[in-house]
């Protein structure tokens, strides 16, 4: 295989994985706003949740999501 045609291969499984980064990215983000749009079902239909507490659980699934996403790129 020619060395031009090798090194635009590797650039393209590059810039693949790149692609694939940046949707898993995405999918994280689109499921953290999802949730905070429906805090009130995060914190019961009578209470809602303070600023801290919605940051807490954005954190807290954002990791989880975030290292399940990652692990297939």
């Amino acid at each position: 295989m020619p060395k031009g045609l090798k090194a635009l291969k590797d650039s393209l499984s590059t810039m693949q994985r790149q692609v694939l980064l940046e949707q898993s990215q995405k999918e994280i983000l689109n499921k953290e706003e999802q949730m905070l749009l429906s805090n009130q079902k995060i914190g019961g239909t009578n209470q809602n949740l303070t600023v801290a507490e919605l940051k807490a659980m954005a954190d807290f699934y954002r990791s989880p999501l975030g290292d399940i996403s990652f692990r297939y790129v």
